[in-house]
């Protein structure tokens, strides 16, 4: 259901070393992690000078690496004897095949990627139909942008429960234009819960459910919109962004919603219903006078509509960050207990919606 049809890189400022083959990294030659036990070499990089291989674990049959950019510089895709076979930040390969692999590294690129969506259609009281419609976003994003973005240590990307919204994760990136632009139009002359719902199914479809340590090779990460975006995949908080961005560019009243559990938190968003609406669904709540509705963004496969939440949680029990955009910034209100639910203060790792 990720929605990633074609991944085109329509301009490379810089050429791309021409695949040449480079020094292995290994222990000698500086670059990558050296892993106590093992005698395999990492894939080796198209450019010493651009960038390098890092050995995130090693599993015996299996390896898991990472590619490390050069400040400035891109990783443009893991490549086998001249075919790009990926072009996740880290990858996991046999480890019988690591010595044909080739991370490609430039100085920058545009990536132009279309994602495929079901729009919600709507029957005559304005209700979900079940009938949707094929709909294709293409997003174009520059490069150095994203990398410099991720690999910049100074951006906080892990929290606590006490602090659990990732409100400063939120800004107006050309990707977050570009959806704005093309999502508008779409939603001209709908109810305030239709366009939540048009959205809703929009993040569902287009974002791939992919955990922190899979995708960045840390418990926690936090994510942008416009890094979202980039790569197609993200966790519970990463699609919570994405909604949460585009809803108040969009001109809904949003914010964040976090559960905390015994084993994993979840984060996701609520949307404020109009006068006279009501959400078909038994996940609202009330703050200061405002009737809000959930809204799932991380899950595969499928499509939940606004005020439908898994019943592993309970509205009453999570906590919630109201978001206001003033046209130059966000700002999130204080994090308040919508019912029973408390903030503990704990540290959260934050999951995909159990459906």
């Amino acid at each position: 259901m990720n929605r990633v049809l074609a991944i085109i890189v329509a301009t490379i400022l810089v050429a791309v070393g021409v695949y040449a083959v480079a020094s292995h990294l290994d222990e000698e030659g500086g670059s990558g992690i050296d892993v106590s036990g093992t005698d395999v070499t990492p894939p080796e990089s198209s450019d010493i000078s651009l960038g390098h291989v890092e050995v995130v674990a090693d599993y015996g049959s299996e390896l898991t690496v990472r590619a490390v950019p050069e400040d400035g510089m891109s990783f443009y895709g893991w490549f086998d004897d001249g075919t790009m076979v990926s072009d996740r930040m880290i990858e996991t390969f046999p480890t019988d095949s690591v010595e044909s692999i080739e991370a490609v590294f430039s100085e920058g690129f545009t990536k132009s990627v279309e994602y495929g969506w079901s729009m919600p259609m709507f029957a005559s009281d304005g209700s979900v139909s079940g009938l949707t419609r094929n709909m294709v976003f293409s997003v174009n994003m520059w490069s150095g942008d994203y990398w410099s973005s991720v690999t910049d240590e100074g951006r906080l990307r892990h929290a606590t429960y006490a602090d659990p919204m990732p409100v400063f994760m939120l800004d107006d990136s050309s990707a977050v234009d570009q959806a704005v632009e093309y999502l508008e139009p779409i939603m001209d002359g709908l109810t305030n819960i239709q366009r939540a719902t048009v959205l809703a199914y929009f993040v569902q479809d287009i974002i791939q459910y992919m955990s922190d340590s899979e995708q960045y090779g840390t418990t926690e990460f936090w994510a942008s919109a416009e890094e979202t975006l980039y790569t197609g995949y993200g966790d519970c908080e990463d699609t919570a962004t994405l909604f949460v961005n585009l809803g108040l560019r969009l001109g809904l009243d949003v914010g964040f919603v976090a559960f905390e559990s015994s084993t994993m938190g979840h984060m996701s968003a609520a949307v404020s219903l109009a006068d006279g609406e009501s959400a078909d669904g038994s996940a609202v709540f009330d703050v200061d006078g405002t009737r809000f509705a959930y809204v799932e963004t991380a899950i595969d496969n499928m499509h939940s509509d606004v005020g439908h939440l898994s019943s592993a949680y309970h509205i009453g029990d999570g906590n919630w960050t109201h978001v206001i955009y003033d046209g130059s910034g966000y700002n999130g209100s204080a994090t308040v207990p919508i019912g029973s639910g408390t903030v503990t203060g704990a540290p959260m790792v934050y999951g995909r919606a159990p459906f």
